[in-house]
């Protein structure tokens, strides 16, 4: 498989841990429809769903390649009967202005700035830990695509405002584990774990919970979506509405009030 090699990994590892465990014996002009809803039904178990479908796109794309060599004259995948899993739309959840200044106090002053930004800026954790003080982006116009896969790319060297005691970029598990979870845990959002346990798994208050407290306040302090859509990124203020719309205090109530002036004028 060619691509970076980051993506070549994560093919690599949903491959071994969730296709051949349950589809690797079977041949490939055997995997009928039949087959697939229960292996469907077994990974159902093992992933959330947004993970189970990602599995689920990476196989039917292993099919449609066997189509193309001409090992298989169809997808099973695309069977009507192999329902894929949903997933449930979910509100983004906000913290308190409060608790993010609490958390933003107590975290370890080396990875302050990350707070600082995030719930500044609605920055992604990616784009935290890899922001450098020669960071400056002008409006200029690209051509895509920018480049091939990461090894015929020039290796290029940049200073990074955060970075581990030992001068290294951060990981995202290294920090959550070391860092972010443990400052949540003094600032009473999630509880202590027990000596010798791992962290208990918190979505709602991951990182990216600083990104959604930004957008949070910038809605409630009346600037419009489609500001900040431009702000966070978006491709579109529709995917800002469906992520955001519940925090904006005033949707509906200027048309209605907009509404009865009219319906008074001349009465």
């Amino acid at each position: 498989m060619r691509g970076a090699p980051g993506t070549v990994r994560r093919v690599d590892q949903a491959v071994r841990l969730h296709v051949l465990p349950h589809l690797g014996e079977v041949a490939l002009r055997d995997v009928s429809a039949t087959v697939l809803r229960g292996y469907v039904a077994t990974l159902e178990e093992e992933c959330a769903p947004r993970s189970a479908r990602k599995v689920l796109m990476l196989l039917s794309n292993i099919f449609e390649t066997a189509i193309d060599d001409k090992r298989l004259a169809r997808n099973p995948m695309r069977a009507k009967s192999v329902r894929w899993p949903k997933v449930p739309a979910e509100e983004r959840e906000a913290w308190p202005l409060e608790t993010a200044l609490r958390v933003r106090d107590i975290i370890n002053p080396r990875y302050r700035i990350a707070v600082v930004v995030a719930l500044g800026c609605g920055l992604r954790q990616g784009e935290a830990f890899g922001l450098s003080p020669h960071d400056e982006y002008p409006a200029v116009e690209v051509e895509l695509p920018w480049g091939g896969p990461e090894p015929e790319r020039e290796k290029r060297a940049f200073p990074l405002l955060l970075a581990t005691p030992h001068g290294n970029a951060l990981r995202s598990n290294d920090f959550n584990d070391h860092a972010w979870k443990p400052a949540l845990a003094k600032a009473g959002v999630i509880p202590m774990r027990e000596p010798g346990q791992r962290w208990k798994a918190s979505r709602k208050d991951g990182f990216r919970v600083l990104r959604h407290t930004y957008a949070s306040i910038i809605l409630e302090a009346g600037e419009s979506v489609v500001t900040l859509a431009r702000w966070l990124g978006h491709s579109s203020p529709t995917i800002t509405l469906d992520h955001y719309a519940h925090f904006m205090p005033e949707v509906g109530g200027k048309g209605a009030r907009c509404g009865r002036r009219t319906a008074r004028r001349g009465a």
